[in-house]
This record gives structure tokens, sequence and C-alpha cells, in this order.
């Protein structure tokens, strides 16, 4: 089947290149490949494996900007693919394969999720579930930090931990009362964790973030240690 016309917002993936709208030619059939001539040692294989039936998804950029490189992408899937709609669902999917991706090394290079040495795998399914958890906010915070800088810090952070932050970073036991902007919280996070914060830098990644998370938290429990209500003496 062949579509034409599917447009595509896409944003700036390498640098030089701004973000641009695209129009795709979709085509897409079922289609039958030879199976691996080479196949692990397994009973259920049988020593061989016949042909096999997919769907193939073929997205291509007929007419790019010139000196640019146009999107041409090739996808097999074992889901069905008889619709436009059910194409363009599965492309979709493929888009979010670099966020997934970013998911994946907060949990695996931010959490350590891979150094775990839990004895039982139900310990280790609820410390994986935690992890996860962790990772999804630090990722959230760097998403949320550039798309949406001038929402309040309140969104994503609790009273005490941007007062916290501000008392550290000021040199100050003076908080503001109005609360301060998800990108100033967010970027002094990040420079915690050794984001240097100069103008060729841009916007601090996910590494220096989870960094600086752990030192917040320091100092936000001793925020809270030190601003505690002194107890009336009988």
């Amino acid at each position: 089947m062949l579509y034409r016309g599917y447009r595509r917002r896409w944003g700036q993936r390498k640098p030089g290149n701004p973000a641009r709208e695209a129009t795709l030619t979709i085509r897409f059939a079922r289609v039958t490949i030879q199976g691996p001539k080479r196949i692990p040692r397994r009973k259920e294989f049988n020593g061989k494996v016949g042909p096999i039936t997919v769907w193939a998804i073929f997205a291509h950029e007929e007419s790019p900007p010139e000196g640019i490189e146009p999107i041409s992408w090739m996808l097999l899937s074992t889901m069905p693919v008889e619709t436009f709609d059910e194409a363009i669902e599965k492309l979709n999917g493929y888009l979010l394969r670099w966020t997934i991706e970013l998911f994946f090394k907060a949990l695996k290079s931010g959490c350590c999720v891979e150094e775990r040495q839990l004895k039982s795998f139900q310990r280790l399914q609820n410390c994986i579930a935690l992890d996860c958890v962790v990772a999804w906010r630090v990722m959230f915070c760097t998403t949320m930090g550039r798309q949406v800088p001038d929402l309040p810090a309140s969104v994503l952070f609790e009273e005490y931990e941007w007062k916290a932050l501000h008392s550290y970073v000021n040199k100050t036991e003076q908080v503001p009362e109005q609360v301060p902007t998800l990108g100033w919280v967010v970027r002094e996070v990040a420079k915690l964790g050794g984001f240097l914060a100069r103008k060729k830098d841009g916007d601090p990644g996910m590494k220096t973030l989870w960094r600086g998370l752990l030192v917040l938290r320091s100092i936000s429990t001793m925020w809270l240690i030190f601003n505690r209500r002194p107890r009336l003496q009988r």
C-alpha cells in the first residue's frame, strides 16, 4: 500500500540542522523473508528456521531540502500493519526509541541497576521498581527544564528543596516569597553535579542532573534540620 503526504515535525538531531517539517511517503506490505542460516543450538529450532512473515513499513522523504540527507526508514514488525493508521502507529513508536534509550541510560548509568547484589528475585524486582521512579524523575526534570523553563519550580520540587537550594547558592538564610522558575532550579542543581553553565554548553544533561540531585538531597536534609522550630523549654 502507498500513501503520500504524511507530515512530521522534526527537531534538531545534528549540530547545524535546524528543526523542519518533512513530508514522507509511506509504503507498507506483508513480506516473507528467509530465516537466518546460523541459529542457536536449541531444541525448539530443530536445527533450522524456515521463512519468516513480517510487515514492512517504508517511510521515505521524496523531496528533502537541498544539501540535507533525506529521511528514509525501513521498519520490520511482527505486528500486523494493514491500514495507514497502523503504519503511522508503528512509526510513532519508533520515534520514541531515543527517549527509551535515555531512560535506560538513566536507569543503568545513574541508578546503577546492573550492579545490584540482592539475593532474591523479589528484592531485585522491588529495587528496580524504585530505580525506575528515580530514573523517570531525572529524565522528566531534564526534559521539562528545557521545554518549559518558565514554570514554577514547585511543579517538580518540594518547597524545602528549592528553598534549601536558594540558601546554598546565595549563601543566605533569607528565602524569596516567590517560587523560582523551574529552569533556574534545574540549572543550579546541574551545577552541583558538575555542569559548567558556559555560554556554549547549552542545557544541562541527565548525567550532571542526577549527580546534582544527590547533592541536593544532602543540602535539603540539612536545611530541614537547621530550620526546625526550637522546642519550648519546660
